[in-house]
């Protein structure tokens, strides 16, 4: 059974997941709307925060599984 922690825990991490996926579509945004050209080391620091995102996002799925399992 899955308890309130579990939940509260598990949407922390989706939560500030979905908050690191930001800068990559700020950075596309700002090329199909604005036209501006993107530097590589925007692209690279957006990249690199959008797999910590996508990471957060997993952990926040994989403690509720984890903790069900016990």
């Amino acid at each position: 059974m899955i308890t309130e922690e579990q939940k509260y825990d598990s949407s922390i991490f989706r939560n500030i997941g979905f908050a690191f996926l930001a800068p990559l579509g700020s950075i596309a945004f700002q090329k199909i709307v604005s036209n501006k050209s993107i530097s590589g080391t925007s692209l690279i620091m957006g990249i690199i925060v959008c797999v910590l995102g996508l990471i957060l996002l997993y952990s926040g799925r994989f403690v509720l599984k984890e903790k069900n399992k016990k």
